[in-house]
């Protein structure tokens, strides 16, 4: 049996004869459409005629007719196609007059009844275009999807779910989700530098008392005509004053040279001078950290008024290091937290509002390329863009020839 044949041609009558050429070659290659050809070329005739001339009318132009011949074990099946108005001639046909003379009766109606008549089964489907299913002989319509039907006519896949997310989208969702995710890693490790800071300041501040009293101390017997150096005789006094105050803590007096004239430090340390520049200012404390295990409170000492020496408090700082993992931990909760809402709502917006917009576009990309095909009635979109592609493949490929 031979097989499904498809032929366009261009809106016009000189195209006629190519027509009659290409059913002849078909009922050749297929001997039981040979006994119906002869009427489907008549009604072949007067539907691309009806097409050509009142289907088109003057838009006939760049317009185009595909005509499909379907083998079956008995005869054939015609279909015919094209991308008019919607007209079933089945039904919308005029009711020819056959009963008055030739020259009074009104023109028309005469190609429909002869269809109608020299057919065994019809259809008339209109979905982008119109498409009439003749059968000649034995045969049920044939169902021309799939290869055979036009491409125009194949469902876009996007056409049921416009929310098509592609490349795009994703990078901007990874974009959006990177943005939140920094942010609050980000304001994680700044609060916890700084809890940590107000933890160190709060633990030191402790002790600033003890660090005051001793420097008063010190600057009173500085007061009464003491050096600094001289501390080392009045250690009784320091102790005194040191043992008025709770706590586990160290104390060292440097003067300006960086020498300890009194430390209670096994390793005092020793450093090469205090640079007074850089010393906290008079009656100010300066806490920092000493490694993992201690903090340091240090203050200046007068004498009249003018720095002369330094006074230094070391204290545990075991209890607030084991803090701090535990609010690392906090912060890191509360982040997680924060973006338990967050992730959620921006997939849902990017894939919404980003997959839609790529569902369009993809859309129209598959239509532009539907409408680059020769083989289609209509692209199925009235983008003028999709238009003038779909006019343009037409205008660039020959007016007729077997597909």
């Amino acid at each position: 049996m031979a097989e499904t044949q498809r032929l366009r041609i261009g809106s016009s009558i000189e195209n006629l004869p190519e027509v009659v050429s290409w059913i002849e070659s078909f009922c050749a290659a297929h001997p039981p459409a040979s006994d119906y050809e002869h009427r489907l070329q008549l009604v072949a005739e007067e539907l691309l005629m009806n097409t050509i001339i009142h289907g088109y009318g003057k838009e006939r132009e760049n317009a185009s007719i595909w005509l499909t011949l379907v083998p079956q074990p008995e005869g054939m099946a015609f279909v015919i196609e094209d991308s008019a108005a919607p007209f079933n001639p089945l039904e919308d046909g005029p009711v020819p007059d056959t009963d008055s003379e030739l020259g009074d009766r009104p023109v028309g109606g005469l190609g429909v009844m002869l269809t109608k008549e020299m057919t065994d089964r019809a259809s008339y489907v209109r979905d982008s275009c119109n498409r009439l299913f003749l059968v000649f002989g034995p045969g049920e319509i044939p169902d021309i999807s799939g290869d055979d039907k036009a491409a125009g006519e194949q469902k876009d896949p996007i056409t049921s779910s416009p929310i098509r997310p592609r490349a795009l989208t994703l990078r901007i969702l990874v974009i959006l989700l990177f943005l939140p995710v920094a942010g609050i890693f980000a304001a994680g490790v700044l609060n916890y530098l700084k809890f940590e800071r107000i933890l160190t300041e709060t633990a030191a501040a402790r002790y600033d008392p003890v660090l005051r009293e001793l420097a008063r101390a010190i600057g009173d017997s500085l007061g009464e005509g003491l050096t600094l150096a001289s501390t080392r005789t009045t250690s009784n006094l320091i102790e005194r004053s040191v043992a008025q105050f709770d706590g586990a803590f160290d104390l060292v007096v440097r003067d300006l040279d960086g020498g300890a004239l009194f430390s209670t430090r096994e390793d005092d340390g020793g450093v090469n001078g205090i640079d007074t520049a850089s010393s906290p200012p008079p009656g100010a404390i300066h806490h920092e950290s000493v490694g993992q295990e201690l903090f340091k409170g240090s203050i200046m000492i007068l004498q009249n008024g003018v720095p002369v020496g330094m006074l230094s408090l070391f204290h545990d700082a075991t209890e607030v290091r084991n803090e701090m993992p535990a609010l690392m931990r906090q912060l890191w909760r509360a982040g997680t937290f924060a973006l338990v809402p967050v992730v959620p709502i921006l997939i849902l917006f990017t894939l919404v509002i980003f997959g839609r917009i790529e569902g369009k576009l993809h859309k129209r990309k598959l239509t532009i390329g539907r409408a680059a095909q020769p083989d289609i009635p209509d692209p199925g979109s009235s983008d003028p863009l999709v238009q003038a592609i779909w006019r343009l493949s037409w205008r660039s490929t020959s007016k007729g020839g077997a597909t």
